[in-house]
């Protein structure tokens, strides 16, 4: 439960349909879910009603899971708004390049 009581409301960022449907289902039963597929929803979602928790791909076109972490990280802290990043990528680089976004 959130501040107000609910169900903690997770943001699911990825441009497959299906990978927002798996996490949607996976999740939906314990938390209140929305689902958007690119970065500049993403942020237009967290603009109007902040998130407990999203989950954010890393590979998107137009804008990568990175740059919109970064731009969440210029109004939310990571205790204010945690980003579980989700992806692939698995090298070193692709690590310290998602901790130094936020």
């Amino acid at each position: 439960m959130n501040k107000n009581g609910e169900s903690e409301l997770i943001l699911i960022v990825d441009d497959h349909p299906k990978n927002l449907q798996l996490l949607g289902f996976i999740l939906e039963e314990t938390y209140r879910t929305a689902a958007v597929k690119n970065g500049r929803k993403a942020l237009e979602f967290v603009e109007r009603r902040r998130p407990d928790l999203v989950l954010l791909d890393i590979m998107m076109p137009g804008m990568s899971g990175y740059e919109v972490c970064k731009k969440i990280r210029r109004t939310y802290s990571a205790a204010e708004l945690p980003i579980i990043m989700l992806t692939a990528k698995d090298t070193a680089e692709d690590l310290m390049e998602g901790f130094n976004a936020g």
